[in-house]
């Protein structure tokens, strides 16, 4: 069965298939795919802003507390997402809109992050922390097939949301902001969608390519995720 706790990140090669010449380590690129998990993937974006090799404890002086950085040498993907995830339903606008969230990536998401990877490596760290310092979200969890039963466990209830969702030694963000839907890969960055369809195929894509890549057992299609929505005081 698919574990959480055995996160981990191997260092991934990407290539950006777009309209755009130049190759910078943080983009804001209007389209196309990015190869990566050794497929094209993210074809149907909008928007996106893309940061690579930072899947990773912000390291020296002015990186996390030592301890942190030990413990958390490879990959915060499930800090990452579970950081992402809350400050996205609590409606920090650097952590949806595409020029801005490079900065918010590297100067509080990962910081954040390390400090969630260090403490549990796994969303239900969150359950622990919202005891002792409200996140002004509610959450709730669920497992979905991700052949059979993608579309419905994306929720259909009004915006802001975010889902924490694993996917084979990986974790990713998925969220609903307004009319706009978000994917959030801590390697690949901030992915945007106008339309829903377009959204859920890639997001297909994603677990499809993922189950493909990095999953031992091959019966095992279950997926864990976990929703936030912004806590009603």
């Amino acid at each position: 069965m698919f574990r959480l706790r055995n996160l981990r990140r191997v260092r991934i090669k990407t290539k950006v298939r777009t309209r755009v010449k130049r190759r910078v380590r943080n983009q804001f690129v209007q389209r196309r795919g990015i190869h990566i998990y050794g497929g094209d993937l993210f074809n149907r974006t909008s928007r996106s802003s893309l940061i690579f090799n930072s899947n990773e404890s912000p390291g020296g002086l002015e990186g996390v507390d030592q301890d942190v950085q030990d413990k958390t040498t490879g990959g915060i993907c499930a800090g990452i997402t579970s950081a992402w995830a809350v400050g996205f339903c609590n409606r920090r606008n650097d952590f949806y809109t595409p020029d801005l969230f490079p900065s918010a990536f590297h100067n509080v998401i990962r910081f954040q992050g390390a400090y969630l990877q260090f403490r549990v490596a796994n969303a239900t760290s969150l359950y622990h922390l919202n005891k002792v310092m409200p996140l002004g979200v509610t959450m709730g969890s669920d497992k979905f097939s991700y052949y059979t039963g993608l579309e419905s466990v994306i929720p259909v209830f009004p915006a802001p949301w975010a889902m924490f969702m694993g996917s084979w030694v990986h974790a990713i963000g998925v969220g609903k902001m307004g009319s706009l839907y978000y994917i959030m890969d801590p390697n690949v960055g901030l992915l945007i969608y106008e339309a829903r369809q377009d959204f859920l195929k890639d997001l297909f894509e994603f677990h499809e390519t993922r189950y493909k890549y990095d999953n031992d057992d091959p019966t095992d299609k279950l997926l864990l995720t976990k929703t936030f929505t912004p806590k009603v005081v």
